[in-house]
């Protein structure tokens, strides 16, 4: 699946889902599952998903980094452009 327009494998996504489910963001873990199941190819993510995602990759595993990144940078550019 395609989350922030980067790969994640099934079983990463499972991983983000439960660090998402742990820190308390139930409505993004859920969205992530819901589209694993139904066998979605691309996960549209609200600004906070977007920033719920980026909280719980604070130190994420290798298979996340780049998750992290893209994240990262987007949310930089909304704060330069006043969006935050």
């Amino acid at each position: 699946m395609y989350v922030a327009g980067i790969r994640v494998r099934d079983e990463d996504a499972l991983e983000l889902a439960r660090l998402l489910y742990a820190a308390g963001f139930d409505e993004t873990a859920e969205r992530l599952v819901v589209a694993l199941e139904a066998g979605e190819g691309i996960v549209g993510l609200s600004v906070d998903d977007r920033e719920a995602i980026l909280r719980v990759l604070d130190d994420p595993p290798d298979s996340l980094a780049e998750l992290r990144g893209v994240l990262r940078h987007e949310y930089e550019w909304r704060v330069r452009e006043g969006l935050v």
